[in-house]
């Protein structure tokens, strides 16, 4: 019995480090992740500057020339977790530029921006690296220059 624990052990060790490095580079989009957080960004703010949804408290706040939304993730037992990447869903009637960063803990990890020329409908934005020594994720910022862009889903993941 004593000879057969190692060969268990290592084997299971690496099923499960195989996954979580395996997992996002077969599913950079995350759909398929073990663990999610995720909330649907407004479309329709007219209301409010502010609005919840699933996992997320998003607030809004219009700046000169760019959109920015705040998304806070929500303390609830089903949202809380530890996280290793997120993704952020958008559509774009024509050009723009979106930039995500994500706050946390005792600081924040640098803002990631991408921006194109044509439209795209449904294009998920990613970024690694969370729950790093000082940044658990607690929330992002968004900022939207141009107003062809939709930010639609938000979601915090880990495999």
């Amino acid at each position: 019995m004593g000879k057969a624990r190692f060969p268990v052990l290592c084997s299971t060790l690496v099923m499960m480090v195989g996954c979580n490095l395996a997992g996002p580079v077969l599913d950079p989009s995350m759909h398929h992740a073990h663990v999610r957080s995720c909330g649907d960004i407004p479309t329709d703010w007219s209301a409010s500057s502010q609005s919840a949804d699933g996992c997320f408290t998003f607030v809004r706040r219009q700046m000169a020339g760019a959109t920015e939304i705040a998304a806070f993730l929500r303390g609830t037992p089903q949202c809380a977790n530890s996280f290793s990447r997120v993704t952020l869903t958008a559509s774009a009637d024509g050009p723009g530029t979106l930039s995500l960063a994500v706050f946390g803990g005792a600081g924040a990890l640098s803002e990631h921006s991408w921006s194109w020329q044509t439209p795209y409908a449904g294009r998920v934005f990613h970024s690694s690296g969370l729950n790093g020594p000082f940044v658990v994720p607690i929330g992002a910022t968004i900022r939207v220059r141009g107003d062809t862009t939709r930010p639609t889903r938000l979601c915090f993941t880990r495999y």
